[in-house]
């Protein structure tokens, strides 16, 4: 599920990028790449945006726990659609 949102995100800076640089030169596409800040995303986080060294540096974590059979993210507050469950029952203890 992870995969799929940042591979998603992956073609919106490519297709950014390459908007904006107008071709698929190398230096000019990195350099739009550079320049990245996309505020509608999939993910959580603020916009995606790259530092010097080409690292997305703002991205949150989000805990994920399987409630009734399906990854729920839990974690942080503002991104939850359930509340987590602390400690997680046991196999045998889950419906």
């Amino acid at each position: 599920m992870l995969n799929a949102g940042f591979t998603f995100e992956a073609l919106l800076v490519a297709a950014d990028g390459f908007k904006r640089a107008g071709t698929t030169n190398g230096p000019a596409l990195m350099q739009a790449i550079r320049a990245t800040d996309i505020a509608s995303h999939v993910m959580i986080g603020p916009p995606i945006k790259f530092d010097g060294k080409g690292q997305n540096v703002g991205i949150p974590s989000a805990a994920v726990q399987s409630r009734n059979r399906t990854p729920t993210v839990v974690l942080p507050a503002t991104a939850a659609t359930m509340t987590p469950v602390l400690p997680m029952p046991g196999w045998q203890g889950r419906s």
